[in-house]
């Protein structure tokens, strides 16, 4: 019987070595996998485009006074202090960062602009049909 039970206990043991050494050759080649999917060049992500009545934070850095949030109106401009109107609409975040950072290039010497979608309203969906609540929902 004891013979049965340090078979057994040496079998275990053996298994578990043999499993660790796989581990460690599996691990060898996920990180040459990984380091060739590091070359792969991948497309990128569509951005999302501003449309109208979304809402938007403008955050130009240590200045206070021309930061803050503003709404998409419906012709498609937003009013930036010192700049006046700028359109919005079918741009991306980063296209509308930059004319804003080219424009304040003018008042100030290096300005730090970020825009964020706060609200992306002008996203939205409709129910129709014969459903308890059809209508207009923001997405």
């Amino acid at each position: 019987m004891k013979r049965i039970i340090v078979w057994f206990l040496l079998l275990t043991a053996l298994c578990s070595l043999a499993a660790t050494g796989s581990m460690a050759w599996a691990a060898e080649g996920t990180e040459q996998e990984s380091s060739a999917a590091q070359e792969v060049e991948v497309s990128p992500v569509e951005e999302y485009e501003i449309g109208k009545g979304d809402v938007l934070d403008i955050s130009v850095w240590r200045e206070p006074m021309l930061s803050g949030e503003t709404v998409v109106r419906n012709d498609g401009m937003i009013t930036v202090a010192l700049l006046g109107d700028v359109k919005a609409v079918g741009r991306t975040p980063m296209e509308l960062r930059n004319e804003i950072q080219t424009r304040l290039k003018e008042f100030i010497g290096e300005p730090a602009v970020t825009v964020t979608v706060r609200t992306p309203a002008s996203q939205k969906f409709y129910v129709v049909g014969e459903v308890r609540t059809p209508g207009e929902y923001d997405l």
